[in-house]
């Protein structure tokens, strides 16, 4: 992780074969160029780059994360979508029991950085309890369960990252039984459902950036909230509320956006990211 390359040593005690393990390439990097039958296909007529971009869409929506006065390494990120992706950007891979135990992953990021992070159940609860909702013909646009979340007034929470929720038959019925199991009261309507899983992720929030708060060497100043999720103004206030420090959301296609960003920067249509931070 420190050196930025594969454990050949690791991979030799496996014994899996080494040939499957390519060449590691840094974002921004020039692989080769667009096939001319699929430039002719999307209307291009001019040799086109096929660059090498973050190394998940993680990596590229992190990058457009935008300008702020708090220092980066100060400045957490939350991807929220389907699922949470909580983290911060640092410049050397923090590899301590502690990390391990907390779930901490490092991973690569662009312009060397590594993106230490959490995986979080985010926005797949209350995807699942949509989708079983429209299958009974009940009513459950987005707009009508966040303004009945809004106004519901319920104090029950549940660990979004519990097993019971990985793919239960019905979601409804395992937040149900989570909360008669831990002595919550159980969720009855729409708003409380909806808001019962909003304050309970918005303090799982809290839970990482407290981790993260004990692994850095300077706590968290600030959260920016980036792609779909991001549009949930309940969860972010409840985000905000829950941690106590600023809370910043978009953009909310900040994957193609620092996707396009590292592009412009290989083929030197802009010097660097700081070149049109204020504009992100």
């Amino acid at each position: 992780a420190r050196s930025r390359t594969w454990n050949q040593p690791l991979i030799h005690r496996l014994g899996v074969p080494a040939h499957l393990f390519g060449d590691i390439v840094m974002p921004g990097t020039v692989r080769g160029k667009l096939k001319r039958e699929i430039a002719e296909e999307i209307g291009l007529t001019d040799e086109v780059d096929v660059i090498a971009v973050g190394s998940h869409d993680t990596a590229s929506a992190v990058y457009a994360i935008p300008s702020t006065q708090v220092d980066k390494s100060r400045c957490a990120f939350l991807s929220s979508g389907t699922w949470s992706l909580l983290g911060v950007e640092v410049d050397e891979p923090i590899l301590t029991e502690e990390a391990c135990r907390a779930g901490f992953t490092n991973e690569g990021g662009v312009g060397g950085k590594i993106r230490f992070l959490q995986n979080i159940t985010g926005l797949w609860i209350l995807q699942r309890l949509i989708a079983q909702w429209k299958e009974r013909g009940e009513r459950c646009g987005y707009d009508f369960l966040l303004s009945a979340a809004e106004s519901a007034d319920i104090p029950s929470v549940i660990d979004v990252d519990d097993k019971i929720f990985q793919n239960p038959v019905d979601m409804e019925d395992a937040i149900a039984e989570y909360c008669e199991a831990h002595g919550h009261p159980i969720p009855e309507t729409y708003g409380e459902v909806v808001r019962c899983v909003l304050q309970s992720l918005a303090l799982r929030y809290k839970q990482g950036i407290d981790q993260l708060n004990r692994l850095l060497p300077a706590p968290v100043e600030q959260l920016n909230i980036i792609g779909g999720g991001c549009r949930n103004s309940l969860l972010n206030r409840l985000t905000a509320e829950a941690l106590g420090i600023p809370v910043y959301a978009g953009p909310v296609e900040a994957t193609a956006i620092g996707n396009i960003l590292v592009q412009a920067i290989a083929k030197g249509e802009i010097g660097s990211r700081e070149e049109i931070k204020e504009f992100i």
